[in-house]
């Protein structure tokens, strides 16, 4: 094998496409993580009600769906929703597709809970608008074990291409259509226990087995959600001199049931709030105060976005981001610094 020329003829095939993946659209990572790219397994963990669902459904469900209109790239998406209902998944993006088209930010609850009949009919409209949605998306709440997942997943790949064998010991799965697959778990450790495994043999086998071969061998971006335990809620400092505060930052140790996920996974990413604890700025101590944000102003709106591993960049990667609950919104803040200088910024992200 000439594996120079392999090298080349890869780069070649790279060079020549119109587009890598889906734009990632996350400011200054765009030189970090720039594409959501085929063949690759992304781990998002975070601690309960910090918002990874929403973060998932508007990064890697809702944008490359925005993309596929408006570049006609070949995108398919399958939301395997373990934990969530399929309608709770869908209304969210309604939310989202509602801003858009009325400039008003409801939360999907608005359209779950008695809508009137106003409302309901702007919601046709919306159906009207979107339609194409459906043809893109799957979301299933059918296949909760890891082995049936997978199959389910597998017979996607095999409806858009075929396995070539190559001589007695190789083959490999030639992608007829072009077509993206993305498939997202949400959540990895709520996936149902197999027989003859335990709950953390259970995650490791889908992370690191049936997802690495829907990845290696299929070519899905592959992007599990996984729970991170709520670390301690003390201000203070501990025997060794560092603030408590970093012990509430999620990290691989605080990984639920398995920890071993992000030796699978090409990219590590992990939300933090410092809402769910007493905590008066971000970051938790500079010498500078003008490097801190004032976390008192932000009205629960404040995440951080943190690249703790990237087998294809740079890592680790942090930035600041706004959130907005209702329409699942992240947007890269300015440095702490532009809010000390100009009051009036956080008016502009919390109007």
């Amino acid at each position: 094998m000439n594996d120079f020329k392999e090298t080349l003829e890869y780069i070649e095939e790279v060079r020549n496409k119109e587009y890598v993946g889906v734009p990632f659209n996350m400011g200054t990572f765009d030189e970090v993580f720039p594409y959501i790219e085929p063949s690759r397994q992304i781990l998002i963990f975070a601690n309960t009600g910090i918002g990874k669902t929403q973060y998932c459904i508007r990064k890697f469900l809702i944008e490359p769906f925005l993309f596929h209109l408006k570049t006609g790239y070949k995108v398919h998406i399958t939301y395997a929703a373990i934990e969530m209902r399929r309608v709770d998944i869908m209304a969210q993006v309604m939310s989202y597709f509602y801003y858009l088209k009325h400039d008003v930010r409801l939360p999907k609850e608005a359209f779950l809970r008695k809508p009137n009949s106003a409302l309901m009919k702007q919601l046709y409209e919306l159906h009207d608008d979107y339609y194409k949605f459906n043809e893109i998306v799957d979301i299933t709440s059918e296949y909760k074990h890891p082995t049936g997942l997978y199959k389910y997943l597998k017979n996607k790949a095999l409806a858009n291409g075929e396995i070539k064998k190559i001589d007695q010991f190789k083959s490999e799965y030639e992608n007829k259509t072009g077509v993206h697959q993305i498939a997202i778990i949400d959540t990895i450790n709520s996936m149902k226990v197999e027989a003859n495994h335990t709950r953390t043999s259970n995650i490791d086998l889908f992370s690191g087995t049936y997802s690495k071969e829907l990845v290696d061998y299929y070519g899905y971006s592959s992007v599990i959600l996984q729970q991170a335990d709520k670390g301690s809620e003390v201000n203070s400092f501990n025997f060794k001199g560092n603030r408590i505060e970093y012990q509430t930052m999620p990290s691989r140790g605080s990984l639920a049931y398995s920890k071993h996920t992000p030796d699978d996974a090409n990219i590590v990413m992990s939300l933090y709030s410092p809402f769910a604890y007493n905590i008066k700025a971000y970051p938790f101590e500079s010498e500078k105060k003008t490097d801190l944000y004032d976390i008192t102003k932000w009205e629960n709106s404040f995440r951080t976005l943190t690249i703790s591993k990237n087998r294809d960049g740079t890592a680790p990667a942090e930035c600041s981001m706004y959130f907005d609950g209702r329409i699942a919104e992240f947007i890269q803040l300015p440095k702490a610094a532009e809010f000390h200088k100009n009051p009036e910024l956080y008016r502009k992200y919390l109007k």
